[in-house]
């Protein structure tokens, strides 16, 4: 296995943990006995964010170290251009970050979870099932320039206010190395904003919620929880945060799936985290996928244990995932929501899952 993406620089700071999750999965898995009787070896490779670097690491990894599948291609920026290649070589790409929106499109791509246009609408849903009943109904969007989920996550706001009944007053963009968000915080205080959604790494979001507060300047925040970080909790300024996450809250216990992996990151010394949540999601898929692996393991016979999966939720992980031979996946857009309430992570509706 491979994992081939962005693990680096601004917006490696919010892969980088979604893979770690899907290497503790590696180690807990091989500590029973692989999948199907066959130990896993995961390669990473770090694109840097270059789409040349990552179909040249594609080509390597199939052609040079005849890896069957890749396991959580992290690859928001970096991977359009080589799915054509991968469709050509058949060889299946196990979860994702969530934002590579030709998961829709090729038949080689098994999201662990809604991906693409479904997870921006499961986003704006989430979101405004929590704000609007709430009186927040003034929503300003602060979204990075450097990957096209960012714009996409933005238009799905303007589409969908007058369906969830709210105003979308604020579009900014900026970048996610940009070290202070004042002039953004002025300009959405002004358009009225009362609440403001962003698509930025953790750290961004820190700076933004720093700096409106400096301002006197205090909308609720939201994200999507995979660039969330545990540490939010401890800011006050982030208090009333809701990030919904396409897969189950890194905290939840309780149930055998979340309990299996709460055991497991600590087993490996990993602190629980939103992105490990995601990456080990993907592990678990390609678990189910291959548990009835034949001999020698082959990327077909993986595909044929993928297109075995119909309407399974991982036993609670995720949505309903359903996989049919050579076509996309079905990619509802499910999520579950998770925020902060008084230092604390907490899920809003009780662990529920909704899906539309």
């Amino acid at each position: 296995m491979a994992s081939v993406g962005t693990y680096s620089g601004p917006i490696g700071n919010a892969q980088a943990p979604v893979v770690q999750g899907a290497q503790v999965w590696v180690k807990h898995v091989n500590g029973k006995g692989g999948v199907g009787g066959h130990r896993v070896e995961l390669v990473v490779y770090d694109d840097g964010g270059d789409p040349a670097r990552h179909r040249a690491q594609v080509q390597d990894a199939i052609e040079r170290r005849g890896v069957i599948a890749f396991l959580q291609n992290s690859e928001p920026i970096s991977g359009a251009g080589s799915v054509e290649y991968i469709n050509q070589r058949r060889v299946p790409v196990i979860g994702m970050s969530g934002a590579e929106g030709w998961a829709a499109s090729s038949p080689m791509y098994f999201p662990q979870a809604s991906t693409g246009q479904s997870l921006y609408d499961a986003v704006v849903a989430g979101v405004a099932a929590e704000w609007v009943p709430q009186g927040y109904t003034k929503v300003g969007t602060l979204v990075c320039t450097e990957g096209q989920a960012c714009p996409d996550t933005e238009k799905t706001f303007a589409r969908d206010a007058a369906k969830f009944g709210y105003e979308h007053v604020y579009r900014g963009k900026t970048s996610l190395a940009q070290p202070d968000y004042t002039a953004e915080c002025l300009a959405a205080r002004s358009a009225g904003a009362e609440a403001l959604f962003m698509i930025l790494d953790a750290n961004g979001i820190s700076r933004v919620a720093s700096a409106c507060a400096r301002q006197g300047y205090r909308p609720r925040f939201s994200a999507v929880s995979a660039a969330t970080a545990v540490r939010f909790k401890d800011d006050p300024n982030l208090d009333g945060f809701i990030g919904p996450s396409p897969v189950f809250p890194y905290f939840q216990s309780g149930t055998l799936a979340t309990d299996e992996f709460r055991a497991a990151m600590r087993a490996n010394n990993v602190p629980l985290s939103p992105s490990g949540a995601h990456g080990w999601t993907a592990g678990k898929l390609l678990e189910k996928a291959a548990a009835g692996l034949s001999e020698p393991p082959t990327s077909e016979g993986l595909l044929l244990g993928l297109w075995s999966i119909k309407n399974d939720t991982l036993g609670g992980l995720t949505g309903p995932l359903t996989f049919i031979k050579d076509q996309p996946a079905l990619n509802p857009a499910c999520w579950y929501l998770t925020g902060v309430k008084n230092g604390e992570w907490v899920s809003p509706n009780g662990f529920q899952l909704n899906c539309r």
